[in-house]
Parts: structure tokens; C-alpha cells; sequence
């Protein structure tokens, strides 16, 4: 016997069973939800996190016709009291059939104390007959919205100021 085959049957008999490596450890992927409201990569302003977040309540509460979570996120000093019966069922007519989507916040500024404007574009498709205005059969509206937004307790929305195109 050569000295190979030694070293062979030593390797064999004298080595201990060989096990499966471990298998590679699994990563676990936590799946955010898509967010509805999106923030421009050029929109810097440190605030701009936490506007997005009231914009993706507001947005949100008007696809899902959660018109309470929608009250939540508006300035009762405001163009629309959240506490005023009338002044919500005509925005809940207008929004009845509204479902909103790519919501972009483009810019955030400081308008002074306790004041920040927003300006927002998104996508609105409605039934025809709920079009903007002047355009009742749209279908598609394109919105760029200037909100004023006020912070006391929490960021609400003061007013909107937008102009529309067909999709």
C-alpha cells in the first residue's frame, strides 16, 4: 500500500461525518405598503416628510371615502370647516367618485409662522359628469394644487388653489 492510500483510509475512517453546511440565513423583507403620496427627489425642506404623510391621510381618505380621516388632515379656520355639515357633504359629492393617484409633492416652502405652501400634482379619474367644472364629462384630470398648510397641534390643510388638464 502506498503512502496515499494510507492517507486515504486514515482521512476516511479517522474523520468525523461530514454535515450539510447550514443553509444561508434568510433575510427577512418588510413589505411597506405602497404609499400613495410621493415626495420629489429635489424637495429638500425638512418638514416635507411629515406633509407627505398628512397629504398620503388626505388622499387616501378620499379614495377610500373615509371622509372622517379626510377631516382629520383640514384646518377648521379654513376653505373647508371639517365641522361644518354642508360645506363636507358638497365636498363629498364632489369627491364621490374621484379616485386619486400618482400624488407628487413637487415644492414645500415657509409662508411664515405656523404656514407652509405645498404644491402638489396627482391623477383624478372620475365618472363622467364629476369632471372639473368647465369639463364635467372628463374622465382623467391632471391636477397641480397649491395647498396652504397650517401646523398648531398637527399639519392641515388651510386652502387649495389648482389648475387641471385632460389626462
Amino acid at each position: 500500500m502506498d503512502s496515499t492510500d494510507k492517507q486515504d483510509k486514515r482521512t476516511s475512517s479517522n474523520a468525523p461525518p461530514q454535515t450539510a453546511p447550514p443553509p444561508p440565513a434568510r433575510e427577512e423583507k418588510v413589505i411597506e405598503p405602497k404609499r400613495l403620496v410621493t415626495v420629489a427627489d429635489d424637495v429638500a425642506h425638512e418638514r416635507a416628510p411629515e406633509v407627505a404623510a398628512m397629504l398620503e391621510t388626505y388622499f387616501t381618505g378620499i379614495n377610500a371615502k373615509d371622509y372622517a380621516k379626510v377631516a382629520e388632515v383640514l384646518d377648521p379656520a379654513g376653505e373647508l370647516d371639517p365641522d361644518d355639515p354642508e360645506q363636507m357633504a358638497r365636498f363629498t359629492d364632489g369627491t364621490a367618485t374621484a379616485k386619486d393617484s400618482d400624488v407628487v409633492l413637487r415644492e414645500l416652502t415657509d409662508l411664515g409662522p405656523g404656514r407652509l405652501g405645498a404644491d402638489v400634482t396627482f391623477t383624478s379619474e372620475q365618472d363622467p359628469g364629476d369632471g372639473p367644472d368647465d369639463r364635467l364629462d372628463e374622465t382623467c384630470t391632471d391636477w397641480r394644487v397649491s395647498y396652504t398648510i397650517t401646523k398648531k397641534d398637527a399639519y392641515r390643510i388651510f386652502n387649495g388653489e389648482g389648475t387641471s388638464s385632460p389626462c
